[in-house]
């Protein structure tokens, strides 16, 4: 249960929607997919994206004071995961073997990273709200 709730605040929600986008491929193109094994790509997506928000969940209190540098930190790698990512999607077709691989990792750990970000923010601010309401409770 204290893991729901340390992702119901406005960073959870944003967690649990990137969490969820490689499945909404099926229904929308949230981003553009390479032809071959479209189903692995979102497959192993999603298991990397629940498995940053257990990550996050279980180091809640692992460096508290640097969680708002490692979420940054996570948003950046994002970022730039993401420009290679559609750099690689958009070259020509028909895509070799190796750039398959490539798009399919870089794929994965862009909603990794994503993810990770939120999810870390969420924790953090969770955390918090309980270190603040168990000081008001000592006063």
């Amino acid at each position: 249960m204290e893991f729901l709730k340390s992702f119901s605040n406005i960073w959870g929600a944003a967690a649990a929607a990137t969490a969820s986008f490689p499945l909404l491929n099926d229904l929308f193109v949230v981003l553009p997919l390479i032809q071959h094994n479209e189903k692995i790509q979102t497959t192993v997506a999603m298991i990397f994206s629940v498995y940053a928000l257990a990550l996050a969940y279980t180091s809640r209190n692992s460096y508290p004071q640097y969680k708002i540098v490692i979420a940054n930190v996570y948003a950046t790698i994002s970022i730039v995961l993401l420009a290679i990512y559609l750099y690689v999607v958009s070259q020509t077709v028909p895509y070799s073997s190796d750039r398959v691989a490539l798009a399919i990792v870089l794929y994965v750990l862009f909603f990794f990273s994503l993810t990770s970000a939120f999810s870390t923010l969420a924790v953090k601010l969770y955390t918090d709200s309980i270190q603040q309401t168990r000081g008001e409770d000592d006063k």
